[in-house]
């Protein structure tokens, strides 16, 4: 199993969903020449809380290959709204908040729509953002 990868903490409590999902992005999309190309991905949003002795996720979203670009990292993109959107959604149809409870995050890197290949290229499993970290969560919680 991998090793989940923790986004920490932007602020104190007043950082929301789309600012953790603009700082993903932007850590994801950021290349080593510091600039953003736009890129496909496939991003799998699931709901991670521990039960017992066993830790249980929930599929919130998944994203099929969506071209993902500078405007999504801005927190304008229409990419980035509806993974925005659905998330909070979710949690607003489901009473399943804990405090210890995390949003997980796969994504799937895919070839630019240039590229003829269908295949995946690489994949990032395990990023994680705890529930207590995103004001717009704050009120759920139990």
């Amino acid at each position: 199993m991998a090793e989940t990868i923790t986004i920490p903490q932007l602020s104190k409590g007043k950082d929301k969903l789309v600012d953790y999902l603009k700082k993903l992005l932007s850590d994801v999309m950021l290349t080593a020449e510091h600039k953003i190309t736009p890129t496909r991905l496939k991003i799998l949003v699931t709901y991670a809380y521990q039960n017992s002795s066993e830790i249980i996720n929930k599929p919130i979203v998944l994203i099929a290959p969506t071209l993902f670009s500078e405007n999504d990292i801005k927190g304008t993109g229409k990419s980035i709204i509806t993974l925005n959107k659905s998330i909070i959604d979710w949690f607003k149809d489901n009473t399943l908040i804990q405090d210890q409870a995390e949003i997980v995050f796969s994504i799937t890197f895919f070839p630019n729509v240039n590229n003829n290949q269908k295949l995946p290229l690489l994949p990032l499993e395990s990023i994680s953002i705890p529930i207590r970290y995103i004001s717009e969560f704050k009120t759920f919680v139990t």
